[in-house]
């Protein structure tokens, strides 16, 4: 089924428009992804499709309603906008005909709809699905001297946000040419509107690489005047184009990290440099949790609850709430659980103090803490990253530094319920309140509630006031499903294995793939979920338990190794979790045996796994 942060999505977007409500909308985009996915991506041609030609139709015209209202409604709120768009990509995604070989014109709906799902994820905020949708469009365009073809590359690069790589189709030397029949009036008119577009792209190129304080109004207004323009001369491919960068231009102004302004006791050329060293490392926009801290108030002094999911920005939202507080004092604390996760997070807070010595000389990066000398300096800005058991030995033995603390982020917080390690960062905590009066609190997880008792406590820690940043966006679309065997052949195979006389038994049985439309499965409702028949039978093996009958046996490892390996082999992206350590060593020799394809471990999971066997 799909997340519930996309349920919510739907039904917002479902207030722009009559007859569909939010349910409506997410059957038929699941149902248009999985058939989509079956045909696609599985090649499984074995059972009867879920969607028919009025659906698809349907989806298209909902697409297109959401796009004009949130495009000129000004009333619209952002939510609503980011809702809308979120249902644009998922509709253009899911009716993206499979890739030509070759794609010679802008209209060619292999390229069009993927392009315009991109941009439509960034609205939304689903970056990773923005890129991901044109990753196969860049080797298949014909590219030549003609104005379509290097413009289709821009939109690409634009598409991908490789912004650095988007440059002017306009070389200087266009002629004028006399159109001598209509023809030749429409194509020049055409590449007219080509050219109009790309001057657009150009202009929010420039906007996204260099830090300012405030967007360009201009694109606005030039990508108005080409949607008009475009409309006129019923040329419905820029057309739709330049409505979704209308939406987007709306996005990118307050998401861009060009254009994020500092806090108001922050130099704005410290700002500027710090963010411009973002731009220069590629990192052009922030996710939606972070304009929600940012308009929350997270780069002033106060103290702050970020609870979102993994991988969704927390840690980009710390940086940024650290580079405002060093401009305030002198010392910033990082806790975080365990010395790997210190060692990550060391590798960003250098960064950062590098641009740092810049703008106020000394700075010092501190992982390490077997001497304290290096903290004598006073002049020095510090990062101190380390575990709540080294912050606690430091705590004891140099309470004076502890003075000059301006900010304390502690990582991973949920884990203050957990037994004597969770009661010693409880007390640790208290302790810092005292020793660190200065002190703000930056705490960070992806399991925490919504509710009212943490920033209450919080606020009694250092008597500072608290916002709360909370939401259950991913940057990513999620579907859940379930594998099931067809009865008859699995109780053929259990018959089986108990004749076999043997203490263990497998065999390859049909295997199939469910996605749930539902929250709950209902055996009364006949689409509750559907199935896709995966064109591989999978090893199941059975056998005798302690009381003596016979069940599966290694299930959940067995089929996950499997169907990530059958995944993989349908060029897909694969995350299989472990429950630990020494399970997961074994577990990457176990997918070696499958022989699906060449495993290749690269220098640095191997540097992993060395660390995993140590510890």
């Amino acid at each position: 089924m799909l997340d519930h942060f996309a349920k919510e999505r739907y039904s917002l977007a479902s207030s722009l428009v009559e007859d569909l409500n939010g349910e409506d909308i997410r059957e038929l985009l699941l149902k248009i992804t999985i058939e989509n996915t079956r045909v696609n991506i599985f090649k499984a041609t074995n059972s009867d499709g879920v969607i028919d030609e009025e659906e698809i139709s349907l989806l298209d015209r909902l697409a297109k309603s959401l796009l004009l209202r949130i495009v000129f409604d000004n009333e619209v709120e952002f939510s609503l906008i980011e809702s809308a768009a979120l249902v644009c990509a998922q509709v253009y995604e899911t009716l993206s005909p499979p890739l030509n070989e070759v794609i010679y014109t802008l209209e060619d709906n292999t390229y069009l709809n993927r392009v315009m799902t991109s941009l439509l994820y960034y609205v939304s905020g689903y970056d990773p699905n923005a890129k991901q949708s044109v990753s196969e469009l860049g080797g298949r365009i014909l590219i030549d001297e003609s104005v379509e073809s290097r413009l289709m590359a821009n939109l690409i690069y634009f598409s991908q946000f490789k912004i650095r790589d988007i440059n002017s189709i306009r070389n200087g030397n266009e002629e004028l040419i006399q159109p001598q029949n209509i023809i030749q009036l429409k194509q020049l008119s055409r590449n007219a509107l080509y050219y109009e577009l790309d001057d657009c792209l150009n202009l929010i190129k420039q906007e996204l690489i260099n830090y300012h304080t405030s967007w360009n109004r201009d694109i606005k207004s030039k990508l108005k005047r080409l949607f008009e323009l475009a409309t006129d001369c019923n040329e419905q491919t820029i057309s739709l184009i330049s409505l979704i960068l209308l939406v987007l231009d709306k996005v990118l102004a307050s998401r861009a990290i060009s254009v994020i302004l500092p806090p108001s006791d922050c130099l704005e050329g410290v700002w500027s440099i710090h963010m411009q060293a973002y731009i220069n490392e590629g990192v052009y926009l922030i996710w939606p949790p972070h304009k929600e801290a940012i308009d929350k108030g997270i780069l002033n002094e106060q103290n702050n609850i970020v609870a979102i999911p993994t991988g969704t920005g927390k840690s980009l939202i710390a940086e940024h709430k650290i580079i405002s507080s060093l401009q305030r004092g002198q010392i910033v604390i990082y806790l975080s659980p365990t010395l790997a996760l210190c060692r990550q997070i060391s590798g960003r807070m250098r960064k950062i103090l590098d641009v740092q010595s810049l703008i106020s000389g000394s700075s010092l990066l501190v992982d390490d803490l077997e001497s304290f000398d290096e903290l004598d300096d006073h002049e020095t800005k510090l990062i101190l990253v380390m575990t709540p058991e080294k912050c606690s030995t430091l705590l004891k033995n140099r309470q004076d530094i502890f003075q000059n603390v301006i900010l304390c982020v502690v990582d991973e917080f949920h884990n203050i319920k957990e037994g004597s390690r969770g009661a010693l960062l409880d007390s640790l905590l208290a302790r810092l309140s005292e020793a660190a009066p200065n002190s703000t609190y930056l705490l960070l997880s992806a399991l925490i509630d919504n509710s009212e008792i943490l920033p209450k406590w919080l606020e009694n820690l250092n008597h500072k006031d608290v916002q709360t940043t909370f939401t259950r966006w991913r940057p990513s679309r999620t579907i859940r499903g379930f594998i099931a065997h067809p009865q008859i052949e699995y109780n053929q195979a259990l018959r089986n294995a108990k004749l076999s006389k043997k203490k263990t038994y497998s065999e390859e049985i049909e295997t199939d793939l469910f996605f749930c439309v539902q929250d709950v499965w209902s055996q009364n409702e006949r689409q509750s979920a559907y199935p896709i028949r995966i064109p591989k039978k999978f090893k199941v093996r059975f056998g005798v338990n302690n009381f003596g009958t016979w069940s599966t046996t290694g299930y959940g490892n067995d089929l996950s190794r499997q169907l990530g390996n059958w995944l993989a082999s349908c060029n897909m992206p694969v995350l299989i979790f472990s429950q630990t350590t020494r399970h997961l060593l074994n577990e990457i020799e176990n997918h070696s045996k499958i022989r699906t394809f060449n495993q290749v471990l690269n220098n640095k999971v191997s540097a992993y796994l060395e660390i995993a066997k140590a510890e």
